[in-house]
């Protein structure tokens, strides 16, 4: 293995990071979580119902139930395929139609089977998968207080004239607060927002923050540490829980694209059945290729020790980010592979959070954060992430393409054997 790329990050407390790296390699954890998010999205009115796919020798998969994404013009074959008990949709919002879901009302292993007869007769099929943040909202780790201050990583004006579009959680409406002035200018609306405790008032009646709030706004944070001058548009995909279905991340791919940005940052992921690539996920990235051939996708490899590739990250076309120690040195808890393109530090991050209260549900030991400028130290590939997007952005803004600022940033990395080339950010 290569020598390892000195960190540039400040170091936080090492105890919170310690609890986090801990909550990631519990392997007890993943069920409990798992079985929480499937009960909230159940008792959730207006959402999709989440089912959760569990086989011999490999991760629960989440999945929505009873729902297979082929393509349009598939669409009849696999109908008469699989029978009457499914219905077919095409999904809206292309003209001509490019997509269809089947619908039935059936379990998970039965979808699976289902899935596998269709592609048995050469029709591309996947359940329509539910991807989450950092691949490992299953795990349930979160945020902590963060006792340093958010340490300077890029240059005062690094970034100036680039653009990345971060599909997320949304902007916490508080961001506009700030006195540090670290999230100004990007636009807040009602699409976009993230609730943050929304999903906690609907099922308990508590104004507690949901799993993954703030998910977003910390993200966004990372890529202006790294690029202060950048513009960045949010656009929302998950839920307040760190969840979306597979089509609604597909039509914000799409969605970003038509932005023509630099630099699209994806901190969500998941697995696959069979390790296939999603049908809705791969016509995404296809599209985006298609809208802006210059903008560079850049996405979470996920949090699991493992090296089972996640989706969008695997796909061609698309920057997979696993996760570094602070010092630089491959994680213990992040994907691996030789699917992953590069790797940044993705733990001890400090960022800007939200205001409010965890609930003890997904942390046993509940944090609050006042005040206007919140800060927090959080985990994950997700947040490598955002690092990788921000030094494109860096060096687009000196004069390159962002194909060419990727490529620059590679070869001054360090290649590490199943991390791909570490980057010193």
């Amino acid at each position: 293995m290569a020598a390892k790329p000195p960190s540039k990050s400040s170091g936080p407390s090492p105890a919170p990071v310690a609890k986090q790296i801990a909550e990631l390699l519990d392997p007890k954890r993943p069920g409990r979580v798992l079985t929480e998010l499937r009960r909230r999205h159940h008792e959730r009115l207006g959402s999709f119902t989440m089912d959760i796919l569990r086989e011999r020798g490999r991760e629960p998969m989440m999945i929505v139930q009873g729902e297979i994404v082929v393509r349009a013009k598939d669409a009849r074959r696999a109908a008469r395929v699989l029978g009457r008990q499914f219905t077919v949709e095409l999904v809206v919002g292309d003209d001509p139609a490019r997509l269809a879901r089947l619908r039935a009302n059936i379990g998970a292993k039965a979808l699976a089977d289902a899935v596998r007869t269709l592609r048995a007769h050469c029709i591309h099929a996947s359940p329509n998968g539910v991807a989450a943040f950092g691949m490992r909202s299953k795990a349930g780790v979160t945020p902590e207080p963060a006792s340093s201050s958010l340490p300077p990583i890029g240059a005062p004006n690094a970034g100036k004239g680039t653009h990345v579009v971060v599909i997320d959680t949304g902007m916490a409406a508080a961001a506009k607060s700030r006195t540090d002035k670290l999230l100004a200018g990007i636009a807040i609306n009602a699409v976009n927002t993230d609730p943050l405790t929304a999903i906690n008032k609907r099922i308990h009646g508590v104004d507690l923050l949901d799993a993954a709030a703030g998910h977003g706004t910390f993200v966004a944070g990372i890529v202006r540490q790294v690029a202060p001058k950048c513009r960045i548009t949010m656009i929302r995909a998950l839920d307040s829980d760190g969840v979306g279905t597979e089509l609604s991340v597909r039509n914000a791919i799409i969605a970003a694209a038509h932005l023509k940005p630099h630099v699209i940052n994806m901190s969500f992921g998941a697995e696959s059945l069979d390790n296939q690539p999603p049908v809705a996920l791969s016509d995404a990235v296809a599209q985006a290729a298609a809208i802006s051939p210059d903008t560079v996708l850049v996405a979470a490899a996920g949090n699991s020790p493992d090296s089972v590739r996640t989706w969008p990250a695997t796909l061609p076309g698309v920057i997979s980010v696993a996760g570094l120690t602070a010092a630089g040195v491959p994680s213990s808890w992040s994907k691996f592979g030789s699917w992953i393109n590069v790797s940044a530090v993705g733990e001890g991050v400090v960022s800007g959070y939200v205001p409010g209260t965890e609930s003890a549900t997904f942390d046993q030991s509940p944090d609050t954060w006042a005040g206007t400028d919140p800060i927090a130290v959080w985990i994950g590939t997700s947040f490598a992430t955002p690092r990788v997007a921000g030094a494109i952005a860096a060096a687009v803004a000196s004069g390159v393409t962002p194909k060419v600022a990727l490529a620059n940033l590679v070869a001054a990395g360090t290649p590490v054997a199943d991390w791909g080339v570490a980057l010193a950010i």
